[in-house]
């Protein structure tokens, strides 16, 4: 197989199930057997590594349309998700959305965003321990849809 790196794994390294192998993992993950629901995750996993980038990129999309156009030019983007609202109206909040710089140029979740959100879900008493921003985030689908 090519080699074909997504987020630092080489995919052509991961483990490939047949249809057959698949279908009997199913079954046995069924009648409640983890270590099939594992064998099943594990052999699926270029898949599950390549729909999270894929999605990624596409926000990423998102993003940079963005950046790179207008409050008008965006409120008619998103004009027939408002059929209700009129023109002047949307571009009204998403000119207030550019005004107070919602919009981030990219999808990486810095540490410090990541501190600003547990301290608002402490203050809010919706935070029982907080975690280590190294344990939880991974930067690296966010990373790639950039380059």
């Amino acid at each position: 197989l090519n080699k074909v790196e997504i987020c630092g794994v080489n995919t052509s390294r991961l483990q490939v199930l047949t249809n057959e192998e698949t279908n009997r993992l199913l079954r046995a993950c069924h009648e409640g057997d983890r270590e099939a629901r594992e064998k099943l995750v594990q052999g699926n996993l270029r898949l599950v590594l390549s729909v999270i980038q894929r999605f990624t990129n596409a926000l990423q999309k998102g993003m940079d349309y963005v950046q790179n156009h207008s409050p008008e030019e965006i409120a008619q983007m998103i004009s027939p998700q408002f059929p209700e609202t009129d023109m002047d109206t949307l571009t009204t909040i998403v000119n207030r959305y550019y005004e107070q710089d919602t919009w981030k140029e990219n999808l990486v979740f810095e540490k410090d965003s990541f501190e600003l959100l547990q301290d608002i879900l402490e203050g809010a008493g919706e935070l029982e321990k907080r975690v280590d921003y190294e344990q939880l985030v991974t930067t690296e689908f966010a990373n790639a849809a950039i380059n």
